[in-house]
């Protein structure tokens, strides 16, 4: 018996042994590139492959496969979006949200803003103290008209496919946050608190929230009794106006519920908020791929091309005509600016003219500038982080279930400037993936886990192409 105990502390003893120390730092090799048979033999089984290498000073292609293939884009299409809102805005465009007043009635005017938060809302309300006489308070959003979501396609509690308003707060999501309360029970609340009711679901889906007909925010009771999650905003001209009453109560202004309704010409500007330059809110949407922000730039930017206000469809119906100008013979696809969308098709070759006729424009900073840097920033901090590739790419990623997406510039070992895009998709198994609704969470879960490998090899088909162009070229 002593025996056996003894072996048990020993086995206890090893298993909290000091760890190993480092014995010594050898300095990075690169490894030995693949070449691009070798690279596609990786590539998920019965996935499309497409992509086109271009020399940015020559305009020559360096080596291509499939690019004329359209494929689902994901996010790359931010890139069609942010460069047309560049142009036709100009880089140093700003979004003025406004407090107008005329009488007793006073206004929040949203002008398409797509950072404005609580920190702005409040020192708007600031401007408000000593006010009096306010009777009637209102939120205008009619600068365009407003989405009650991105992409229709997309699952009903999905955070990332919010609705899009002129006046939109925090990127119209909603912060969801649960804890045990005993015996099963949970408490959980929103922010801003009380201006979005929860419950619990009556029974379990593929689903974590289900939302009702009176807009409560239900909970999956297959959920851990512990958890934090995003939701959609689906109104947000009144979910902006309402927190803005809640933030102006802090500052000890009373104001009444809120109600929709242009502000009147000849109103008393009382205080206003300009937002970022436009050429800063671009990389922060490419950096950290916001489908809110790239798609309120696409709303912006449609009411120039179109003249008025335009609904997203219409918008991104502009922004096809304003590439197929640009791009002579090429024919592009965007169901929206955000690439929240299956059905969107853009090919490599397509991709890649995008970023070269944005090389060519004369604004303040390089295009290049604004995308995030291999191994360093925003969708590519954590890829190509080796000492051979990081720093050279600068790109915009894209993923969506079975369509991984890439394009940027890269810079080679030996001086040049390259511009690329690579595209993976396998449309049919996207398919087969949306065709029926998930019947459980633990259901949900394990499709979710099928796809995030598929993108996993897809991506190390990207970083590896990469890899081999910056050492070959």
């Amino acid at each position: 018996m002593r025996c056996a105990l003894a072996g048990a502390a020993l086995a206890l003893a090893a298993c909290h042994a000091a760890p190993r120390r480092i014995a010594a730092v050898l300095p990075f090799e690169a490894p030995a590139p693949l070449d691009e048979a070798a690279v596609l033999r990786r590539a998920p089984a019965g996935a499309a492959v497409g992509y086109l290498l271009l020399d940015a000073a020559q305009g020559r292609s360096e080596a291509e496969r499939e690019a004329d293939a359209p494929l689902p884009p994901a996010s790359v299409a931010k890139l069609a979006s942010t460069i047309a809102a560049l142009e036709v805005l100009g880089p140093d465009h700003r979004f003025t949200t406004a407090l107008v007043r005329k009488g007793g009635d006073l206004w929040l005017r949203g002008g398409g803003d797509p950072q404005l938060g609580f920190a702005e809302l409040m020192a708007l309300a600031q401007r408000l103290r000593g006010a009096r006489g306010i009777r009637r308070f209102f939120y205008d959003d009619t600068a365009f008209p407003w989405s009650e979501r991105i992409d229709s396609e997309q699952p009903p509690d999905a955070g990332y496919d919010p609705a899009l308003g002129a006046l939109s707060i925090e990127g119209n999501r909603v912060p969801i946050r649960w804890r045990p309360a005993g015996d099963g029970a949970v408490t959980a609340w929103a922010l801003p608190w009380g201006l979005t009711p929860l419950d619990l679901a009556g029974r379990g889906s593929g689903r974590k929230f289900e939302r009702d007909p009176g807009g409560r925010w239900l909970l999956n009771p297959e959920l851990p009794e512990r958890g934090d999650a995003q939701v959609p905003v689906r109104r947000p001209g009144e979910h902006a106006a309402r927190a803005f009453a809640s933030l102006a109560r802090e500052a000890g202004i009373e104001l009444p519920d809120p109600e929709p309704a242009p502000a009147p010409e000849g109103a008393e500007l009382v205080a206003q908020h300009p937002s970022r330059p436009l050429h800063e809110l671009a990389r922060a949407t490419l950096e950290h791929s916001s489908n809110f922000m790239a798609d309120m730039l696409l709303l912006s930017t449609a009411v120039k091309l179109a003249g008025e206000p335009v609904p997203l469809a219409e918008a991104a119906l502009h922004l096809e005509a304003f590439w197929a100008q640009r791009l002579p013979g090429e024919t592009v696809r965007l169901e929206n600016g955000s690439g929240l969308s299956g059905r969107s098709r853009l090919t490599a070759r397509q991709a890649v003219g995008m970023l070269a006729y944005a090389a060519r424009q004369a604004w303040p900073r390089p295009y290049l500038t604004l995308l995030p840097i291999a191994g360093w920033s925003g969708t590519l901090s954590r890829r190509m982080s080796t000492p051979d590739v990081a720093l050279r790419a600068f790109a915009k990623t894209g993923s969506l279930s079975y369509a991984i997406g890439l394009a940027g510039h890269l810079f080679t070992r030996s001086g040049r400037e390259l511009i690329f895009a690579v595209f993976v998709a396998d449309v049919a198994a996207r398919d087969r993936m949306r065709a029926r609704e998930p019947a459980s969470l633990a259901e949900a879960e394990a499709q979710d886990r099928e796809a995030d490998a598929w993108a996993s090899r897809a991506r190390r088909v990207q970083d590896e192409l990469v890899r081999l162009w910056v050492a070959r070229y």
